[in-house]
């Protein structure tokens, strides 16, 4: 009605967000329909305007097409089923001669004539022509502008609530029978934002479904376009036409059809029955119809998700036995979230381990990411409300420890003064207010802005429409399709894998060249596959009558007994695939290595051994390597094992040795390196160290060298080199004192240091697994 569209228009002139506006059947008239066209001349956020079914008759129509003139954002307007004829429809192809943006318009194909609306139609073209052009520039182009992309890292104790407190953000109801995670779980949400500023709102998250191809250049390219048009409409002609004033006319130029290229041709294609048509136009504009509505869609889809927000959401298995695993994921950028029960800061029992996984949480975020803001976040707020003081209680001892760690990346809750965000899953107690916080500090933080090239976009769809086929690719491959979209420069390339990796779109290892050579499309994969070995098997369990039928029921047993899994038991879990690349992958991340003690082919999975070795005295020279100082993370003993082990093996390969099998448990080993020479090793978590023995003084200096050597490899690759240590060596002399090595050096301490060992030690930065394996052959 008349007064409803005056309310309408009003709140049109100051919309900065609304870019469709839906009014068919509404009783629409003349009069109406003026006013609405005075809108359209200070409006530019509406793109698409429906006004099908209603009474505008040819007065109206006129109105709204002098408003075109001026109108430079409306792309798509529906007039279908008024009462315009001719009269009304050749002020639609006047107004069209000055207006370059609209290239869809409804109107009665039985009230206007063929010749009139093939008129209309070609001029329509026109402007779709000049978008296609533009959009086909800025596809070849180098025109950059931010991603608006950035990774949640939720990570904490098994069962604390990680993967509830992910539903509980996107607005997904509480599942009391969920499953714990296994490995890891990658999602993707979007978090819609405000059409001006960057101040926050908690509505809006979506989670995005499957993984498709996002076709991210041509997303990408719509965002770039609509801040070009948004510039061109910065300073808006001011016009108003009289009645009767003629249009000016300009000559018709005739182009030819816009071609799109190859690198178009992929793109989906959506079916639409909108535009100008009757039975004589109808080929005509099927023809077009598909890169009209592509078009359209994509920059109505690019004002919708002007300053949105999309994350990676990473939401990592809380059991240990995923830790050593984890470390592979770990980015330097992106926001982590730390989440803990707060049950257990409260029980007298609890409290010590609780207190002990949010310090190992905490040190292993620093290590990987130091510079990373980090949210603490206190499940099960309604059984803690029933306790009086409660949450101050667990921010007080909460608050110690962070002082104690001197760890200074935390986003304290400053409406609560607390240094954590309480929140309850089940009752959605807190979740909002968490949602706002994550969303500031997401944008906040100047890598989700961070400007990037097209060219970028376009790689990476060629990347990821590999995915459909296979699971990684080799970079080789990947430099082919860099070249092929522009990217010609090695530095820019590792940029961009760099990039695409910190954002969780892909995995790409970079510690040695062969890792290197290796790009994993299918991130969720990788970690599947990683997850059917390293698991709990007391949580996460396998189905015990298929692996009975495969005849593979000892093998199980032997794999959670002794973290050796045969080949035949890896063949049927990994189900035949990719199991050449996974055993390699695993071996050359050091979660695995090759056990070759026994007549059949095994391999160790260091991160599944169970048992605790007692501690005790143990004869032979002590070396110690001292973590203290900052922090032993748990998985750095398991791939210390993996290295010597892999040593021992490769040295019984390789020379013929014959060699006692390992004796391992959880945190300790006793390895025969050569023969007669035998290495122990034990984890002391509790002084942050590993302590080492060498049975025989001769073997002292080199077992030193051999150790320090394989910690600084497992350094380099998997812990960002953010490992310190101090090697301390046992004085005999000195009745046991421990010398730091530097100065052991200086002192030629025996039997620790000769000659030989003054050598430069073997490089173990960007080396790989075999090369340094042979480099650790001393005299």
């Amino acid at each position: 009605t008349g007064t409803g569209v005056k309310a309408l228009a009003l709140a049109l002139r100051v919309n900065s967000h609304l870019t469709e506006a839906m009014l068919s059947t509404n009783l629409i008239d003349d009069g109406s329909a003026e006013i609405i066209a005075d809108t359209l001349k200070v409006n530019d956020i509406l793109r698409k305007l429906d006004l099908n079914f209603n009474y505008i008759a040819n007065r109206g129509a006129k109105c709204i097409a002098e408003s075109l003139v001026v109108n430079k954002s409306l792309t798509e307007l529906c007039l279908d089923s008024n009462d315009i004829s001719d009269t009304g429809a050749q002020h639609f192809s006047k107004a069209l001669e000055h207006n370059k943006t609209l290239v869809m318009l409804k109107l009665n194909e039985h009230f206007v004539s063929a010749a009139l609306l093939r008129e209309i139609c070609e001029k329509l073209d026109k402007n779709m022509g000049r978008k296609s052009k533009l959009f086909l520039d800025t596809l070849n182009g180098d025109k950059k502008t931010s991603w608006s992309r950035s990774r949640l890292m939720v990570v904490g104790q098994g069962k604390a609530g990680k993967s509830a407190l992910i539903r509980s953000i996107l607005g997904l109801p509480f599942n009391k029978n969920w499953d714990s995670t296994i490995g890891a779980e990658i999602s993707e949400s979007q978090i819609a934002g405000p059409r001006s500023g960057s101040q926050p709102t908690h509505a809006g998250w979506t989670k995005v479904k499957g993984e498709t191809n996002m076709d991210y250049a041509s997303k990408f390219a719509a965002r770039i376009m609509l801040q070009q048009l948004n510039q061109s409409r910065k300073t808006p002609e001011k016009f108003r036409m009289k009645e009767n004033t003629e249009l000016p006319r300009e000559r018709t130029i005739v182009t030819e059809e816009v071609q799109m290229p190859s690198i178009t041709s992929k793109l989906k294609k959506k079916k639409s029955t909108h535009g100008v048509l009757d039975s004589k136009t109808k080929t005509l504009f099927q023809t077009r119809s598909v890169v009209r509505n592509f078009d359209v869609d994509l920059l109505v889809d690019a004002e919708n998700a002007e300053n949105s927000l999309t994350l990676s959401m990473w939401d990592f298995g809380g059991q240990e036995v995923f830790y050593s695993m984890h470390h592979l994921f770990l980015t330097k950028s992106g926001v982590y979230v730390l989440v803990f029960d707060m049950r257990g800061m409260l029980q007298w029992n609890k409290k010590n381990d609780a207190l002990a996984y949010m310090s190992f949480w905490l040190r292993s975020i620093r290590l990987h990411a130091p510079n990373a803001p980090l949210l603490l976040v206190g499940t099960y707020m309604q059984d803690i409300r029933i306790r009086a003081k409660g949450v101050i209680t667990i921010n007080g001892l909460i608050r110690k420890l962070v002082k104690s760690l001197g760890f200074t990346q935390i986003v304290k809750n400053s409406v609560h003064k607390l240094e954590f965000f309480p929140v309850d899953n089940k009752e959605r107690i807190g979740i909002t207010m968490l949602r706002i916080e994550v969303e500031r500090i997401v944008r906040q933080d100047k890598n989700t802005w961070q400007n990037i090239s097209i060219k970028w976009m376009l790689l990476l769809d060629e990347m990821l429409e590999k995915r459909n086929e296979q699971a990684y690719i080799q970079l080789s491959d990947v430099t082919q399709m860099a070249a092929k979209v522009g990217v010609h420069q090695v530095a820019e390339l590792d940029e961009a894998l760099r990039l695409f990796h910190e954002q969780g779109m892909l995995v790409h290892l970079t510690a040695t060249d062969t890792l290197k050579n290796l790009v994993i499309v299918k991130p969720q994969w990788l970690i599947d596959a990683l997850s059917k070995v390293i698991r709990d098997g007391s949580l996460h369990s396998y189905n015990l009558q298929a692996v009975e039928k495969q005849g593979l029921k000892q093998d199980l047993r032997l794999a959670f007994d002794t973290a050796l899994f045969s080949r035949d038991f890896l063949e049927y879990v990994w189900d035949g695939e990719q199991v050449p690349f996974l055993v390699d992958l695993m071996k050359r991340t050091l979660l695995m290595s090759e056990w070759n003690f026994r007549n059949e082919e095994y391999y160790l999975v260091p991160s599944l051994l169970n048992n605790v070795t007692k501690t005790g005295k143990r004869l032979g020279n002590r070396f110690v390597l001292d973590f203290s100082s900052s922090f032993l993370p748990i998985g750095v003993f398991q791939r210390l094992i993996c290295l010597v082990v892999s040593h021992s093996a490769s040295n019984r390969s390789r020379h013929g040795y014959v060699l006692q099998e390992p004796k391992l448990s959880k945190n300790a080993a006793l390895i025969e390196v050569e023969p007669q020479f035998h290495i122990y090793l034990q984890e002391d978590i509790k002084h942050q160290n590993i302590v080492a023995r060498v049975n025989d003084p001769q073997y002292a200096a080199k077992s030193v060298r051999i150790i320090q050597s394989m910690i600084r490899k497992l350094n380099c690759d998997v812990m960002g080199e953010g490992l310190k240590w101090e090697t301390l060596l046992e004085d005999s002399t000195r009745l046991g004192k421990l010398v730091n090595y530097d100065q052991a050096k200086k002192e030629m301490m025996a039997p620790w240091i000769t000659k030989a060992s003054r050598k430069a030690e073997p490089e173990a930065q960007n080396v790989d697994l075999d090369s340094f394996l042979n480099c650790l052959q001393f005299d």
